[in-house]
């Protein structure tokens, strides 16, 4: 679904952090975007017969959260970009409860 030399392009990201690393926070990724579509990306990708590319730049976008704000906690504000939550809408089975 995203490949590690595109995820290491997208965060302009050096051979610094392993892949191991990397691969965990893909997982975290698709978990956090599973769970705001309410299904999962085999449902997704059997429905429309491909991964969306809104849904994968989501997946990228929430990679690079989880990669620069590594720890539990700031010193700055963090606000939600509401864009990125509504390039999921389209894809988000209501369905099934919120």
């Amino acid at each position: 679904m995203i490949s590690l030399d595109t995820l290491r392009e997208h965060l302009k990201a050096d051979d610094g952090d392993s892949d191991a690393y990397l691969l965990s926070l893909i997982d975290t990724a698709v978990d956090l975007c599973e769970a705001r579509l309410m299904r999962s990306l085999p449902e997704l990708e059997a429905e429309y017969g491909y991964v969306p590319p809104a849904v994968r730049h989501w997946l990228l976008v929430a990679v690079a959260e989880l990669h620069h704000y590594r720890g539990l906690s700031t010193d700055m504000a963090l606000n939600q970009v509401p864009f990125y939550d509504r390039m999921l809408d389209k894809y988000t089975d209501y369905s099934r409860g919120r």
